[in-house]
């Protein structure tokens, strides 16, 4: 997709297919689904990217991810109204009985809300991270999206996580706030 930046130039933004399968099962899989992690006002991540107030952020954010020649980057936008449910909650509103360790990839651990704990529910969020690339392509820059989200930006999934932003996890299948 293009996009008009403020100079008037386009840029090209980009998901790629791997990152699109990948949210359609985390992220975007029907905004009836009240479950941590789903979005609850859009389908596609195309979607997110297009909508007004979050694409003026995410421009912004771009123009200064390419003045400062920041290869990797993330915005993080309070959207005005409910976008869906986070997959993370503040840690300390969690009894230890209440959460179990997992491995949210190869290279990261944290702590998760059991299963079990059905009354504890993915909380509503108004916030969208979107996490990109720049890259030059032909001498042009082009923005890589590698990952959207509900919820605050929670730093790169790499150590402990729970422990480095004093997080806890939903699983993708925990249920979410009425």
């Amino acid at each position: 997709m293009h996009l008009k930046r403020k100079n008037g130039r386009g840029i090209f933004v980009t998901i790629p297919r791997v990152t699109q399968d990948r949210l359609s099962k985390t992220c975007f899989r029907g905004r009836d689904k009240r479950l941590g992690g789903n979005f609850s006002i859009w389908t596609l991540p195309h979607d997110v990217i297009l909508d007004p107030v979050i694409q003026a952020a995410f421009l912004e954010s771009v123009e200064t991810a390419l003045k400062k020649g920041l290869a990797q980057n993330h915005i993080c936008v309070e959207y005005g109204r409910t976008v869906g449910w986070t997959s993370t909650d503040n840690a300390s509103r969690y009894a230890p009985s209440q959460l179990e360790t997992f491995s949210p990839n190869r290279h990261s651990t944290g702590l998760r809300v059991k299963a079990d704990q059905v009354g504890l529910r993915a909380p509503k969020t108004k916030k969208v991270t979107v996490i990109y690339e720049l890259a030059h392509i032909g001498g042009k820059p082009v923005v890589i999206i590698r990952s959207m989200y509900p919820g605050r930006y929670v730093g790169k999934l790499d150590g402990d996580i729970s422990a480095r932003e004093s997080c806890v996890f939903f699983g993708w299948d925990h249920p979410g706030e009425i």
